[in-house]
This record gives C-alpha cells, sequence and structure tokens, in this order.
C-alpha cells in the first residue's frame, strides 16, 4: 500500500525528472564501478514512455554475463517503472488535493496540516517558528477599474514574489481571496522583522500590468507574530489567524502598506 508523503516530499518528488537523458538501451551486461564485478541495465518503460535505467552489480564475476537470459530481470523492471509512475501519478493528485490552482499557493488545507506540523515539532523540539497575514491593499479596486483577468495576474505574481524572497522550506498559503498567510520554520523574533520588511519591500517593487500595459502599483498590508509552541499546549491555526487578523485590521485603518507585529 502507498503512504502519502508530506508536502516537503512531495514538492521534491514532483521536482525529479523521469525521463532521464541516460540514452535508450536494451538490457546489457555493463562495466560496474568498484567493488563490484559484474552489472547488469535495464531499461524502465512504461507505456513506451523511457524513465531511466535500473542497474543491478554483483561481486562475483559470472553472474551478469553478455547474452544470459534476463526475462525475470525485465519484468522486475517492468514492475518498478509502473509503480514510478503509480507513486509519481498519486503524488500528483494528493498535491492538487492540498494546492490552490490559481497561484499554486498552497490551500487552506494545506496550509492546515502545515501548520499542525510545526506545532507538533514545535512541542518535541521546543521549535520557534514564525507566521505572517496579509492581503493586497485596495483589490477590490484593482479588479473593478482593471478587470478580473490583472486581478488573477497580481495574485499569481505575488506568490511568485514571495516564493522568490523566501526559503524552500517556508509555507505560503491563500486562505481566500486576495488573503494569504505564510509560516517560517525556524525564523527566530529578532530575524522577523527583517524577513517581513523584504517581503514588504518586494510586494511594492512588483510589475504587473493591465490589459494595456499600464502598471499597476501594488502594496500588501498585514501582521506577524513569533510562535514557540509548548508541551501540553493547544493554539489551534483558526485562533492565530483571528489574531494576526485583528492586528491587520489595525494595520489598514492606520493607512495600510504597512506590517504590525503583535508583540508591539
Amino acid at each position: 500500500m502507498l503512504q502519502s508523503l508530506d508536502i516537503e516530499q512531495g514538492v521534491l518528488l514532483n521536482q525529479l525528472e523521469f525521463q532521464s537523458r541516460v540514452p535508450i538501451i536494451d538490457a546489457q551486461a555493463v562495466t560496474p564501478p568498484p567493488p563490484w564485478r559484474s552489472g547488469l541495465a535495464l531499461p524502465l518503460m512504461r507505456n513506451d514512455v523511457y524513465l531511466g535505467q535500473l542497474r543491478l552489480y554483483s561481486s562475483s564475476d559470472e553472474r551478469f554475463q553478455p547474452g544470459m537470459a534476463t526475462d525475470f530481470m525485465q519484468h522486475l523492471a517492468a514492475v518498478i517503472a509502473a509503480c514510478l509512475i503509480m507513486v509519481k501519478q498519486s503524488e500528483e493528485q494528493a498535491m492538487l488535493a492540498l494546492t490552490d490552482p490559481l497561484t499554486g499557493a498552497e490551500n487552506r488545507r494545506g496550509f492546515e496540516r502545515a501548520y499542525e506540523r510545526e506545532w507538533s515539532r514545535g512541542q518535541r523540539q521546543y521549535h520557534v517558528f514564525a507566521m505572517m497575514l496579509l492581503d493586497i491593499d485596495h483589490f477590490k479596486q484593482v479588479n473593478d477599474v482593471h478587470g478580473h483577468g490583472t486581478g488573477d495576474r497580481v495574485l499569481k505574481q505575488l506568490c511568485k514574489t514571495m516564493k522568490g524572497v523566501m526559503r524552500p522550506t517556508d509555507h505560503i498559503g491563500r486562505l481566500g481571496g486576495e488573503e494569504f498567510a505564510l509560516i517560517l520554520p525556524g525564523c527566530q523574533p529578532d530575524q522577523l522583522p527583517r524577513v517581513v520588511e523584504r517581503v514588504q519591500l518586494a510586494i511594492r517593487e512588483m510589475q504587473v500590468v493591465n490589459d494595456v500595459g499600464k502598471v499597476v502599483p501594488l502594496t500588501a498590508s498585514g501582521s506577524f507574530i513569533s510562535i514557540t509552541p509548548r508541551p501540553h499546549q493547544e493554539l489551534k491555526l483558526a485562533q492565530v489567524l483571528d489574531f494576526l487578523d485583528s492586528y491587520l485590521y489595525q494595520a489598514k485603518k492606520q493607512g495600510r502598506d504597512r506590517f504590525l507585529s503583535v508583540e508591539q
């Protein structure tokens, strides 16, 4: 039975290139690397798609020789190729269920899984992580003035921009509309303001054009917090988001284009 991977493992799996650059071969004996004495290379094929090679090595000179019968091992290679395709397709489906189709960010379900994982790790290891909540200022006006196509480009560019200034281990979740949340594993409280400033500056510098090629000026408002889970504590994502949302609302009341720390 296949076991689903977590989000990070799924991302890594999707980055694998199954159509290898290794030349297509028939089953044949090959010279193995030391300390092995004989080897066999088998093509991994599925539905006429070449995935790569399976190589078997032996410490015996006689185990793999030219002209030997390889029917059983070719069947084994075919089973392995089928399993590779099945695992990849399964994980692609799992990732789709956790991903926002427009922006490629995690959807609320995927983001909640990431939060629960960080919270559990924090309880075990006193691991600290940070969170940010933000949304695009005057996004309704962007849609009304420039059209929903421009609004979609804004959301997609926002995620692309944030990914460009964040680490691969950070999480971006689209919670709905123009509202996004970030999880920053291991981000220390003294580091957090600099990270927030970097994200805010990157959003200001985004270049998104409307349907007639005019640049749409954009800013965002938000809030941020550093979290250190403790054993026997329980703090749900919805509670943290409600807390952050109250500070995001204050940031908008103070003029927008600002991020407020909940520690202030």
